[in-house]
């Protein structure tokens, strides 16, 4: 991740845009699209499984808000009747720093004002949207920058 990388603020914290690997901080799971489904598929946290759909773009979006996008299909990190799926469309999310965990973030969804958890480190557990809550180690997520691998 080398050159100028455009960066924007999210709550008071600046970020580069950029392609990252997103790890829940208490299960040191990795965000995943379920079998690279296509839109509507599933989100889950896998124990990872060095492929794309483990891997995400995430680019700046207009009043300091972000984008996730599966590197592996293409598709957004998106809700759909309060469920985390992918979409072809793209969908507005923020980032609160974590008081628990130095240098991670509460993944909020901008709609709704909830925010990402997954529940425990088995491999295919669901990402759901809960209530905010700083206590809550399950809702604080790294954002590791991750080249992908060329074949």
């Amino acid at each position: 991740m080398s050159g100028l990388l455009a960066q924007f603020s999210v709550s008071n914290f600046r970020v580069p845009s950029g392609t990252y690997i997103a790890m829940d901080a208490a299960t040191h799971t990795y965000l995943n699209v379920l079998n690279f489904e296509g839109p509507g598929g599933s989100v889950v946290c896998s124990v990872g499984n060095q492929l794309g759909n483990d891997i995400w773009n995430v680019v700046p979006t207009e009043g300091h808000n972000l984008t996730i996008q599966s590197y592996g299909t293409g598709d957004f990190l998106s809700v759909n009747g309060g469920n985390v799926v992918t979409s072809t469309t793209i969908y507005p999310w923020g980032l609160v720093p974590s008081t628990n965990y130095p240098y991670a973030f509460h993944v909020q969804d901008v709609k709704s004002g909830h925010v990402l958890r997954v529940a425990n480190n088995v491999n295919g557990a669901p990402v759901t949207l809960v209530s905010y809550d700083d206590v809550d180690q399950n809702q604080a997520w790294f954002f590791v920058g991750k080249e992908p691998e060329s074949n």
